[in-house]
């Protein structure tokens, strides 16, 4: 007769999902109510000269999670696959699992154009869909 042994424990890992995450000019809380605006949404980056300096952008992302402290990496992807960490955050979920965070990003670097990924990472677990920026030079701009 065979001996029957317990299934394995695993375990659980804390929900943590980051159903909206944009790149844009600014972002403002209104103090009364809590709402978020968020100004100026973009994809496309045009530039003069390469490498180009974008001077200052926000990054906005509206996360769910379980209740607690979770530690936040933003990263820039690069064309050729070069990551590169644009800094460490922590976002605190209260009872209700729902949280928001506006990061400036100042004097971000496009060593060349083409297309950018920003990521926000949990540990080694990625968030949401990345944000796609695409880097043009200034000759790439269509006239109306």
């Amino acid at each position: 007769m065979k001996k029957k042994t317990a299934p394995k424990r695993t375990k659980t890992k804390s929900r943590l999902d980051m159903p909206t995450f944009v790149a844009c000019d600014a972002v403002s809380r209104d103090p009364v109510t809590n709402k978020y605006s968020i100004y100026g949404l973009f994809d496309i980056v045009y530039g003069g000269e390469f490498p180009m300096t974008h001077k200052a952008f926000a990054v906005f992302a509206k996360m769910q999670g379980d209740k607690g402290k979770y530690p936040l990496v933003l990263k820039v992807v690069a064309p050729d696959g070069e990551r590169t960490k644009l800094g460490d955050f922590e976002i605190n979920f209260t009872k209700t699992g729902l949280a928001a965070i506006e990061i400036q990003v100042v004097g971000l670097q496009f060593p060349r154009p083409g297309k950018y990924k920003l990521t926000m990472q949990t540990g080694r677990r990625s968030l949401g869909n990345p944000i796609t920026i695409i880097v043009k030079g200034s000759s790439e701009i269509t006239k109306k």
